[in-house]
């Protein structure tokens, strides 16, 4: 036989010491919400700021309502200011025995969990719908494929592929689909038909960029090898698009090293001659006669030596 334990704290019904109209309500809580844990923090707040003021809890410790000891799932926080203590009060408790607790809080709570419930369910459906349509589960993806970014000038996948009605087609069915849970055999239908059709549309892209990409080198490429660099004694005339100084690595000093763009197109790089390497900078025209030499690995490109009768015809902007 299992003892009954007597209570004879003045929350217990039996108490001579228990006055419903001795208590505050500071909330009404779920203690099991479903869908997020907002109304738990809600409820960890509220308890923390009456343990910062002195209260500590009461009444009974079977985890239910403080007052009978029933195991609830929707609770009103109750405070006793005169003994400094806090309990959970079931609806059917405060209704038969506190004064002043209206049923809206608990009502509320009620309709909260059902409305959560429904989203769960309504969520757990579309997984299950997605598992069964991969095209479906893709087609939620819709707008981040749209939005895409894919040069540097922040072009938009969507719009330069033409797939933006399809893209946004794919996102209002997926939209729909997770909100009723019910999508028509054409609506799924559509959706792998746009799948197939994005596919292709991303694959010629793709090629697309790969060939424009392949066209650039060979472009450039020949671009380089059409501007050959003179070679030998020359006079040497065009824009400094570098100047540098480099230190001796053989003892003290250094020299001003410059690269020298050609009208044609061509570069060459060497020291600048003392007469201008004081004042020389980037941007300024300059001409020169020098030996140049080719580079082995690129023919638009060579170095000067021995450079004579510089002049700095025109500072840089």
């Amino acid at each position: 036989m299992t003892a009954t334990i007597r209570r004879h704290d003045v929350h217990a019904p039996a108490s001579a010491d228990f006055d419903p109209e001795a208590y505050d309500c500071v909330g009404v809580f779920d203690f099991a919400p479903e869908f997020d844990g907002s109304e738990t923090q809600r409820r960890i707040e509220t308890v923390n700021e009456m343990l910062a003021q002195g209260y500590r809890f009461g009444g009974s410790t079977t985890g239910g309502c403080g007052h009978c000891g029933t195991l609830i799932r929707y609770g009103a926080l109750m405070i006793r200011p005169d003994v400094k203590e806090m309990i959970y009060v079931g609806e059917t408790c405060l209704n038969n025995r506190f004064d002043g607790i209206t049923k809206a809080e608990f009502q509320r709570l009620r309709k909260t969990a059902s409305l959560n419930r429904e989203k769960m369910a309504k969520a757990a459906a579309f997984e299950l719908l997605c598992d069964d349509n991969q095209d479906l589960a893709y087609a939620t993806y819709a707008s981040n494929i749209f939005d895409a970014v894919i040069d540097d000038n922040g072009t938009r996948f969507g719009h330069v592929t033409n797939t933006a009605w399809a893209l946004e087609t794919l996102g209002d069915i997926s939209r729909k689909a997770r909100q009723y849970g019910d999508p028509s055999p054409r609506q799924l239908a559509l959706v792998s038909k746009l799948m197939r059709e994005l596919t292709v549309k991303a694959a010629e892209f793709e090629a697309y960029q790969a060939a424009e990409l392949a066209n650039r080198h060979v472009q450039h490429t020949a671009e380089k090898a059409a501007v050959l660099v003179p070679t030998g004694r020359i006079t040497i005339t065009g824009t400094v698009v570098k100047a540098v100084w480099k230190d001796n690595p053989y003892g003290p000093g250094g020299s001003v090293k410059i690269t020298i763009k050609s009208a044609e197109g061509w570069l060459v790089w060497g020291t600048a001659p003392s007469n201008i390497s004081v004042d020389v900078d980037r941007g300024d025209t300059v001409t020169l006669t020098a030996t140049v030499e080719a580079s082995d690995t690129d023919p638009s490109f060579g170095f000067f030596k021995r450079p004579v009768k510089a002049t700095r015809v025109a500072a840089g902007a």
